[in-house]
């Protein structure tokens, strides 16, 4: 049984994903996420002008096999929920503007977000009666919610923050920890070790000064 003959639409259309795909081994194309726009946007619009495409993006008139190879070129840089949206838009500069949209929104709830956890993770403070572990699972929540924003925050930092508000009992070994140890390399779980040590040698004491308390009202 023959195939049916290929349209010429058909054609182009097999033609513009076959150069893109081509040109994709020599020419990146970076993978919109919800978290990178501004990286992606840089990157994709360095691609395009790679591939002599860029034109097609800022200005109106243009040749439709270009507008075209210029939208397959994004599509194949966005996540497949958007595709269907973009694959609809007339021209490729109009496909550009709605990822420009539709992610500066999102970046901008992300900064609020970023902004908000920033403001927490500065004020940390040691509750009464908060144990190491419990503090612990609260810094690293803020951190990692920080994090996941794209906020790059170094472990040093993080060790920094922990010792400038330690209870007032562990201050001076925290003083001890920032002038013979090197902060920039310790790790987090480094310092919640130590911590916890002190917490059990509280413990400890605690205990033993209530044996001696027991005793001494047997006398």
């Amino acid at each position: 049984m023959s195939s049916s003959p290929k349209t010429p639409e058909s054609s182009n259309s097999g033609a513009v994903g076959e150069k893109i795909i081509a040109s994709s081994g020599a020419v990146e194309l970076p993978m919109l996420t919800r978290t990178n726009y501004h990286e992606w946007s840089l990157v994709m619009q360095v691609s395009l002008e790679a591939l002599g495409l860029w034109k097609v993006v800022e200005t109106d008139k243009v040749e439709r096999h270009d507008d075209r190879m210029a939208l397959a070129a994004i599509l194949r840089g966005v996540p497949s929920e958007l595709k269907a949206v973009l694959a609809v838009k007339a021209t490729a500069k109009e496909a550009w503007a709605a990822v420009k949209t539709m992610r500066v929104g999102e970046d901008r709830v992300k900064n609020a977000s970023k902004q908000r956890l920033t403001k927490e993770f500065e004020n940390l403070r040691w509750k009464d009666g908060e144990s190491v572990d419990d503090f612990a699972v609260r810094v690293n929540t803020l951190v990692a919610g920080l994090r996941e924003l794209g906020e790059e925050i170094k472990d040093g930092r993080i060790v920094r923050k922990v010792l400038r508000v330690v209870p007032r009992k562990w201050k001076q070994v925290a003083v001890l920890i920032e002038m013979l140890l090197d902060l920039d390399t310790m790790k987090m779980e480094e310092l919640i070790g130590r911590l916890c040590v002190m917490e059990d040698a509280d413990v400890e004491d605690a205990k033993e000064n209530e044996v001696g308390v027991e005793r001494a009202g047997q006398l």
